[in-house]
């Protein structure tokens, strides 16, 4: 019984050891942004050859293996069979891309390791100012930023993570892809970041970023949302039926800026422009503007039950928030039983 032990014991530890030769086992270092290359040699008749770190395998041959489309992106296997090479590229590198990577092959029935461990190091982060920047809701407001030539990854950032690179937004929500923008002047260095209807959401500290001379320079401006007096300027009911059609009626005076259709939901409507998702919604809702009048009227066909509530018409006069709200009331038409039996007996 001892005996039968210590061979199931040898067996194990056979397993555990069987193959892996490391041939190099180094450090490299990066930083946030940079390009950096892993490399790899291997010699005539490897096999198996592929990439891994801790999470898994990264890349066998010239096939990626990452699950998140973002590495897929920023991972490229950069091979050279003439020369025998093998080697990870990794492009804007994030804190996350540190720890240690292998390359491995199968060489005569052995496993063989080229080790690297990769180190994200910290730059000195140099601020060159920090301000403050007010704004209301619903304005459009421009965040400065100045680069000098030669200036490098250039970029605008929140505590998010990047919001624009170059001319390119890195925004996933698609309404703020439609509010954010990018205004850039290269002869006279500006790299500004513009939002359109601003929202409350939008208040905090951005950063325009970029890389001089071995160092990341930083301009830094917190954004605050200054709330503004609503004078509402009329508050009415208003009736319509399941199937109708109906018209939430608003005037406006001459000078006003800003008018807009409002629910709890949002923006409706932005001058012509309907802000709606819904293709059944944008079939149904229509903007009736007449510019003689001073009427800037929402018109709903085909009511639906859903179509009840709070509805406002916004503009901004004279430094102030204006506003005329109305709530849609929706009621069923109801045909009396014994009518409609009277009516047909008639017909009779």
């Amino acid at each position: 019984m001892r005996f039968l032990l210590l061979i199931v014991i040898h067996i194990v530890l056979a397993e555990d050891t069987f193959g892996e030769i490391v041939l190099s086992n180094k450090a490299q270092h990066t930083h946030i942004g940079k390009t950096v290359v892993l490399s790899c040699k291997y010699p005539h008749g490897a096999t198996k050859i592929r990439w891994r770190s801790w999470q898994g395998i990264i890349a066998k041959s010239s096939d990626l293996e990452l699950t998140q489309t973002d590495d897929m992106k920023r991972f490229n296997v950069v091979a050279n069979q003439m020369k025998g090479e093998y080697n990870l590229e990794i492009s804007d590198v994030i804190q996350p891309d540190s720890g240690l990577y292998w390359c491995e092959m199968q060489i005569g029935g052995d496993i063989t390791q080229q080790r690297v461990t990769l180190y994200i190091d910290k730059f000195g982060e140099i601020v060159l100012s920090n301000k403050a920047q007010h704004t209301h809701i619903g304005e459009t407001v421009v965040l400065s930023c100045r680069y000098h030539h030669g200036a490098t990854k250039i970029r605008w950032r929140r505590w998010q993570g990047i919001i624009a690179k170059a001319s390119n937004l890195k925004l996933k929500n698609a309404d703020d892809r439609k509010r954010f923008n990018v205004v850039a002047d290269r002869k006279k260095g500006d790299y500004n970041l513009k939002i359109s209807d601003v929202e409350q959401s939008d208040s905090g500290l951005y950063w325009c970023e970029m890389r001089i001379g071995g160092k990341i320079m930083q301009q830094k401006v917190t954004l605050y949302i200054d709330t503004d007096d609503k004078f509402v300027l009329s508050n009415k009911a208003q009736h319509a039926y399941i199937g109708e059609k109906v018209v939430l009626s608003c005037k406006y005076p001459r000078g006003a800026t800003k008018v807009r259709w409002r629910r709890w939901q949002g923006i409706i409507a932005k001058g012509l422009d309907l802000n709606v998702e819904n293709p059944d919604d944008r079939k149904r809702f229509n903007v009736v503007v007449d510019e003689m009048k001073g009427e800037y009227n929402f018109e709903i066909s085909g009511v639906i039950q859903s179509d009840s509530g709070l509805y406002w018409c916004e503009m901004r006069f004279g430094g102030q928030i204006m506003q005329q709200k109305v709530t849609l009331q929706i009621g069923k038409l109801l045909i009396h039983y014994d009518l409609l039996k009277c009516m047909v007996t008639s017909y009779k």
